[in-house]
């Protein structure tokens, strides 16, 4: 990649709005083609780009958890333990809510965001 590639990725992260990313620092495998190609880019730079770009998906997914407080989710009750439920949405969000029923489907008023999981309480079950 050149600045101008990554400057074109960064855009693209942005204005797309990824709520997540799969992304990794390139390491050369022996044996391979590539592994024998010149890069006009150091480890250290590949390193600040990689940095910046999980700003943004951080940014990102933190927005896009965040738009989802004071809605209803559908949400799949996958274990319970001391009344407390945890599940996803239809979506594969991360939901923590009161609940009874494992294996059950809850409509859940989202409340609030920790981390990477929501927290919301009963609208009802289907």
């Amino acid at each position: 990649k050149t600045l101008e590639d990554f400057e074109q990725t960064l855009s693209l992260v942005k204005d797309v709005g990824f709520a997540n990313l799969y992304t990794f620092l390139y390491s050369p495998r022996k044996g391979t083609p590539a592994a024998k190609m010149v890069d006009p880019v150091s480890r250290e730079e590949k390193g600040g780009w990689f940095a910046e770009l999980l700003k943004i998906q951080e940014e990102n997914g933190r927005a896009f958890l965040e738009s989802h407080i004071g809605k209803i989710e559908h949400v799949l009750a996958e274990s319970v333990q001391n009344g407390t439920a945890f599940g996803r949405t239809d979506s594969g969000i991360p939901v923590t809510f009161l609940a009874d029923r494992p294996g059950a489907f809850y409509d859940i008023k989202i409340k609030t965001r920790k981390g990477v999981t929501l927290f919301g309480e009963q609208k009802g079950t289907n």
